[in-house]
């Protein structure tokens, strides 16, 4: 009797939880696999105008940019702040954005097609903030 209740209890946790996986792999389909055609936002935040920020643009390429933030930049609360915006060109984007500043708090914030997918703030001398997706996507479709 336990058994046949164990083995019910675990069919019924199966059953639930493989549709639970097929509706969020529907709904979510949009940002779980980034790729061509898919907006990526990066948003970057310092307290110190003088900044480096590190990305992989639309096709792939690491891109790394030194920069003086301008005044029209800066937020009402004194910190600056810049966005990254493109569509990807590529199946398989890699979504990861790092701001490296000379302040004592960094900040990134990572959204694909709107949605908010990843933030960090990183605090100390010389502070440094990494925003990341990892994406599962298959490369290519074997058959």
């Amino acid at each position: 009797m336990r058994t046949s209740i164990l083995g019910i209890t675990a069919a019924a946790a199966l059953i639930g939880g493989l549709t639970t996986l097929a509706s969020a792999g529907e709904a979510d389909a949009s940002w779980r696999h980034v790729g061509n055609g898919d907006k990526v936002t990066f948003e970057v935040f310092s307290d110190t105008t003088w900044a480096t920020v590190s990305y992989y643009n639309r096709n792939n390429h690491l891109v790394q940019k030194h920069f003086n933030f301008r005044q029209d930049e800066r937020l009402p609360d004194g910190r600056y702040f810049r966005i990254y915006a493109f569509r990807s060109r590529v199946p398989q984007q890699i979504v990861a954005v790092r701001i490296k500043q000379e302040g004592l708090r960094a900040s990134c914030r990572l959204s694909v097609n709107g949605r908010l997918k990843a933030k960090h703030t990183g605090y100390g001398e010389r502070a440094s903030a990494t925003c990341a997706v990892r994406n599962d996507a298959p490369p290519f479709h074997f058959s």
